[in-house]
């Protein structure tokens, strides 16, 4: 809301000052409205083309050592912006069970790939977390940048031995109280076939690290992208519970 309130002000300001210089009469009223569109539409591509270039010049292959504050806010501001016109909505629920000024694993469910996206918007800035996503995804333009630059970690599903050296930097980067980390356990997304079978080797991330578990379940990113440019989209991530490091400590996966 930020940004757009900044934009508004300044396009009002470029109407203004036509205006000021200018006879009040409806041809100049028309060309005041033009000048304020063009200021405000001129105003969210440099925005949006300030990001792109912030993003890529981000290396998709650093090395994660923590949290970059700086980037994840302006990550967060960026596309909450873009949602205004996207009309994209979403909200938390139970957001008063994540713990406080402590690191955890947060675990969803996966319905697209928007998923991680809206996990990072629901816990903000102040409770930073990285994803561990899918290796997939180093592949694609720009999408690798943005994941790296809130620290998130690449994960190979089909190679247990480099799965395996995801999920020891994972927890490490929560018991050096660096980032909490969110898991999809189910490994791939759903589409449409209902809740996956869990993959128990993300939960040693928790273990390792003595570390709380945070559940979550995301609602209506399923088909988010077709959607997108036609239709509203309303999501929800709910915090249904969180496992204390005991309990966590005590489970057999």
């Amino acid at each position: 809301m930020l940004l757009l309130f900044v934009n508004i002000i300044l396009s009002v300001l470029s109407m203004c000052s036509y205006l000021m210089f200018c006879d009040f009469t409806l041809m100049s009223i028309v060309y005041a409205l033009i000048i304020f569109i063009s200021a405000f539409v001129s105003f969210t591509i440099a925005v949006l083309l300030i990001f792109a270039i912030i993003t890529l010049c981000i290396p998709k292959n650093k090395k994660i050592e923590g949290d970059s504050p700086i980037y994840r806010r302006i990550l967060c501001r960026v596309v909450e912006y873009a949602f205004i016109f996207l009309r994209v909505k979403y909200k938390v629920i139970g957001d008063e069970l994540v713990p406080e000024n402590k690191r955890f694993l947060l675990v969803a469910n996966h319905l697209n790939e928007s998923d991680p996206l809206f996990l990072l918007l629901a816990m903000g800035v102040k409770r930073p977390i990285g994803v561990l996503a899918k290796k997939d995804l180093w592949d694609w333009f720009f999408v690798p940048n943005a994941i790296v630059g809130v620290g998130s970690l690449p994960i190979d599903r089909e190679n247990d031995r480099e799965a395996a050296k995801s999920i020891i930097a994972a927890s490490k980067l929560i018991k050096d109280d660096k980032m909490s980390i969110a898991v999809f356990p189910e490994g791939y997304t759903e589409k449409g076939r209902g809740l996956l079978p869990f993959r128990d080797g993300v939960f040693k991330i928790a273990q390792r690290a003595n570390a709380p578990i945070v559940v979550a379940v995301i609602n209506g990113t399923d088909g988010f992208f077709k959607r997108l440019f036609f239709k509203k989209n309303y999501i929800e991530v709910k915090i249904i519970d969180c496992i204390s490091a005991e309990t966590v400590a005590e489970l057999k996966t």
